[in-house]
C-alpha cells in the first residue's frame, strides 16, 4: 500500500481491499510499538 505523505491524493476508503490492507498494517504497527516500547 502506497499512500502519499503530502496529503494531496484522495483516498477511497470504500474500497474493500484498501480497508483490509490498512487494518492489517495498523495492527502490525501497533503490535510493533507495544512489543518494542511499552512492554519490558
Amino acid at each position: 500500500m502506497a499512500l502519499s505523505i503530502d496529503g494531496e491524493e484522495l483516498v477511497d476508503f470504500d474500497e474493500e481491499d484498501l480497508e483490509v490492507e490498512l487494518g492489517s498494517t495498523l495492527s502490525n504497527f501497533a503490535e510493533y510499538v507495544l512489543d518494542n516500547f511499552f512492554l519490558p
